[in-house]
């Protein structure tokens, strides 16, 4: 077993009925408090994930998982495998400000498929580098017991002198959602027979939050990052951000109740994103791990993502020492930029094989998003350190699924959550390191090609077993699952860290309990 990992610290006026760390459920008042949690003997009882110890140096030409990790094609036996979908979603329900179930329903064994709707502008389809959402989509639509469509604002068929819900019952005149997600604010999406959950993501200048956007009457609100829960969504926030939006948007609405919330960390696709094939010869049986990792991984180091200093102080560190030379055996991968066009028209948002809404993984209008997604694949396959940061917000960034999934050692600083998924198999960084220092880390760990095989392959191993897409989405069934029980709150499936962190240049972004006193 692996040391105790330190979360969560100082948590400050955080309330709900309950608090839920994995299966847990840790009552709490509704009334503000300041919570204390241990990081000792609690965390002994609520961990769920415990990875192997590193290795002394002498057994480190070995690991269990290697094989699978260079067949790229191959599933492995600790792959995550789809989680059971429970009746309750299949059994009818009641809708009256809150979530419950119909008193005389029986228990049922899910006869029907799970219906899901993933509701999305299609600009935002075309254009959005980050394919979290639509990776999430692809993994969605291969669940033997759901039926998924992908569709909104700018596809086939939507009618903007319509409301959202007014569009999907238009359009879906034959299916009744039991879920459905989104992940636009611009439209306010109401249901009364399906889950309605809302995901959002990134937070910089407290913008997920500013008032241009309208109120949501989500049943969940789903964060990619664990510690904005708390930042953003406590209780007397939610009530006060809310009750100013439905005066302004919704003058004549009643206040809805605050949503259960529950963090989703990213995803990444191992169908894309592997490291490369490579056959075990007779001649790679008598090599070591180190060297078979290493050959098929010509760059020594890349620093990958966008250099934006404020934003991201330990990569722009990074890049003025690779172009000074100061930081050696070092390249900077070229960012694409965050929007991505292509030319588009051909299918036209009418779905695959003309269904609407049905998933093309195939699509010709973002065959320009898959060729990129391909050399970013690639780039990650063919390195053997990936140098980035966390961000000053100290978040999971989706990088780091991706570098895991493809055997890229990480070096970057330690995210505030799933500490425990990074023990060991991350170089440590900081942003308050000199560019020599950081230099001179990774050079000893770019000479010791055993330990960097061990790291990747340790990390490949752990992404496959909990950052698969097919993770994320059973992550939303049982989200959904839990507000048509009625269970109102927080659910937190891993751990996280709640301290001092920024959101934007100033101190004006810095977190509510952190702020100098005035």
């Amino acid at each position: 077993m692996v040391n105790a990992i330190m979360l969560p610290a100082r948590v400050k006026a955080f309330a709900s009925r309950s608090i839920l760390f994995g299966k847990y459920s840790v009552p709490v008042p509704v009334l503000l408090l300041s919570v204390f949690i241990s990081t000792s003997m609690l965390l002994v009882a609520l961990r769920r994930l415990a990875f192997t110890r590193v290795p002394p140096d002498t057994q480190l030409r070995s690991h269990p998982a290697s094989d699978c990790f260079f067949d790229a094609g191959r599933s492995c036996s600790f792959d995550y495998a789809w989680a059971p979908v429970s009746d309750v979603l299949t059994r009818a329900r009641v809708k009256n400000r809150t979530w419950g179930l119909a008193d005389n329903e029986p228990l049922t064994i899910n006869s029907r498929q799970i219906n899901v709707l993933y509701f999305n502008e299609r600009k935002q389809y075309l254009e959005k580098m980050d394919r979290y959402f639509y990776d999430e989509v692809r993994a969605a639509s291969s669940h033997p017991q759901l039926l998924v469509r992908l569709w909104g604002p700018g596809w086939f068929g939507y009618d903007d002198a319509l409301t959202a819900s007014e569009n999907i019952v238009q359009a879906f005149a034959d299916i009744e959602f039991d879920i459905i997600y989104t992940k636009t604010w611009h439209h306010n999406v109401t249901s009364e027979t399906a889950v309605v959950i809302h995901g959002t993501g990134d937070c910089h200048n407290k913008v997920c939050v500013s008032d241009p956007y309208y109120p949501t009457f989500a049943d969940a609100i789903t964060y990619r990052y664990a510690g904005l829960i708390l930042e953003f969504s406590r209780p007397e926030q939610w009530k006060a951000r809310e009750t100013e939006r439905v005066k302004k948007h919704k003058p004549a609405a009643s206040l809805a109740p605050m949503p259960f919330f529950f963090h989703s960390p990213d995803c990444a696709d191992e169908a894309i994103m592997h490291p490369l094939s490579l056959p075990l010869s007779a001649k790679m049986r008598h090599t070591s791990l180190g060297d078979r990792w290493a050959s098929t991984r010509n760059n020594p180091i890349f620093m990958i993502g966008h250099p934006k200093g404020w934003l991201y102080p330990l990569r722009a560190k990074v890049k003025d020492g690779i172009e000074s030379g100061e930081i050696q055996n070092a390249q900077v991968y070229k960012h694409v930029g965050y929007v991505l066009e292509g030319e588009t028209g051909v299918s036209q948002g009418k779905g695959k094989n003309g269904v609407l809404g049905v998933f093309d993984p195939n699509d010709p209008d973002v065959e320009h998003q898959r060729n990129n997604q391909k050399e970013w694949a690639n780039a990650l396959a063919t390195t053997q350190i990936c140098v980035f940061d966390s961000s000053i917000v100290r978040k999971a960034i989706r990088k780091y699924q991706e570098s895991f999934m493809s055997g890229c050692v990480v070096a970057a600083d330690i995210p505030f959550e799933m500490e425990e998924m990074f023990r060991n198999v991350v170089i440590p960084l900081r942003a308050d390191m000199s560019v020599m220092e950081i230099n001179q880390v990774l050079q000893e760990y770019l000479q010791d090609k055993e330990r960097l095989a061990w790291m990747a392959v340790e990390a490949f191993k752990r992404a496959r077993m909990q950052w698969t897409c097919r993770n994320k989405v059973d992550r939303l069934l049982e989200a959904a699952e839990r507000v048509v029980r009625g269970e109102r709150g927080y659910w937190f499936p891993f751990g996280f860290t709640s301290t001092c962190r920024r959101f934007g240049k100033d101190d004006e972004w810095i977190t509510d309990w952190c702020k100098p006193e005035a």
